[in-house]
């Protein structure tokens, strides 16, 4: 009986052409920096060690840092060698899958250069209603087209050497908005007015929201279809969709083998999604069609939620873009709840799950949920996803 099981599901990830492996991806963030420190055989044995068989390497953080040799990033860290590529070769020997992890939105390396290109709030009180320079972070501003050409130049230079760094697959960061008052530059406003925007009455709206207590009333608006805030809200998912859109035609041109996938803020995938949406920009629906697998940022002790919040966000994810999602957990105590969390997120039938960060269990006794995490028979990542990025219907969108 037991065989002709396994025949069967042999014969079914045969049938489907899936692109994932048949196993449960188990992934981990960990940065560049860590690797430095540690070194990349002992990381990648310690992945191993640990029932672990993905590993998400920060190459590109928020100080705009390259972790690999690249012709193309404005700063490198080269302190101790191409770090990528030793880890690259680490993880090869240990059967680790490792994808390049890049944050999207950020980059003080670029702004150095380009200080014009950083976020404009929306003027914090009723006394200011011009556009105020940000200048205390190194968030990007969407509509620049020379970041934009240059963070897609890099991530299509990785792309390109793919074999000489054992690279699986591209992993997004901050693919979205850092928060609703961003961005009121020029440009924005500009293209706001274009598209019939009152952009005064928008940023009464989002001021109110924000700093004069009328908790919601930015989503409240989205909710009731309010022109104004409708038009926005499309325009900022419009550039974030595109964004990734334009990342998955460079890898399908390049190296189409490997896969996308990107960290997400869980709002999205919440019954009533207004927040993320709205907030972030980052439409889950949307963005699904062009990424092999989500990792949404669920650490449900940060959000004082319950063990089977990650699961029940992950399960609701797959429903709502088609394609797979893992359990996210992570952060500061996630690691006392793992055990449950995965479990639960296993009972879902969900196809594995991703723990941020790798360097939050370098103490004895926090790795005991992810050592005995190697019993459950893996399912493989979703299909959905090759005919959705072509632009057809999804089949698997309830």
């Amino acid at each position: 009986m037991k065989k002709m099981v396994w025949l069967l599901m042999a014969v079914a990830f045969c049938c489907t052409g899936c692109a994932g492996t048949l196993r449960e991806t188990r992934a981990m963030w960990l940065w560049g920096s860590v690797v430095r420190d540690k070194g990349a055989d002992f990381v990648a044995k310690d992945f191993r060690a640990h029932n672990l068989n993905c590993a998400v390497m920060l190459v590109k953080g928020m100080g705009g840092s390259a972790s690999w040799d690249s012709k193309i990033a404005l700063k490198k860290n080269l302190s101790k060698g191409d770090v990528l590529e030793q880890f690259g070769k680490a993880c090869k020997k240990n059967k680790i899958d490792l994808h390049a992890w890049f944050v999207v939105n950020s980059d003080e390396a670029w702004l150095e250069k380009h200080p014009e290109d950083h976020y404009y709030h929306c003027g914090k009180d009723s006394k200011d209603n011009g556009a105020v320079y940000v200048s205390d972070c190194e968030r990007v501003c969407t509509l620049s087209t020379g970041y934009r050409n240059y963070l897609l130049a890099m991530i299509r230079e990785l792309a390109e050497n793919a074999g000489k760094y054992n690279l699986k697959g591209i992993h997004l960061d901050y693919i979205r908005y850092p928060h609703a008052v961003y961005c009121f530059c020029p440009k924005h406003i500009a293209k706001g007015k274009a598209l019939g925007v009152d952009i005064e009455r928008l940023r009464e709206i989002l001021k109110d929201t924000f700093y004069r207590g009328k908790t919601n009333a930015y989503m409240k608006a989205w909710i009731a279809k309010d022109p104004d805030v409708i038009k926005w809200v499309t325009m900022r998912e419009d550039e974030i969709t595109e964004l990734t859109a334009d990342i998955r035609k460079i890898i399908d041109e390049v190296n189409p083998k490997l896969e996308l996938s990107a960290a997400f803020m869980p709002d999205g995938a919440e019954k009533e999604p207004s927040f993320g949406i709205c907030h972030y920009g980052q439409n889950w629906t949307r963005l699904g069609h062009y990424l092999d697998f989500i990792c949404p940022m669920t650490y449900h002790s940060t959000f004082k939620k319950p063990v089977t919040w990650p699961g029940d966000i992950a399960l609701r994810g797959e429903k709502i873009t088609g394609t797979t999602v893992l359990v996210g957990l992570g952060d500061s105590n996630d690691y006392e709840d793992a055990a449950k969390v995965i479990s639960y997120g296993r009972k879902l039938g969900m196809r594995g799950f991703c723990y941020f960060r790798y360097n939050l269990l370098d103490k004895p006794g926090k790795w005991a949920a992810f050592d005995a995490v190697d019993e459950k028979p893996a399912l493989p990542l979703n299909d959905c996803v090759a005919p959705c990025r072509k632009g057809k219907a999804c089949p698997k969108q309830k």
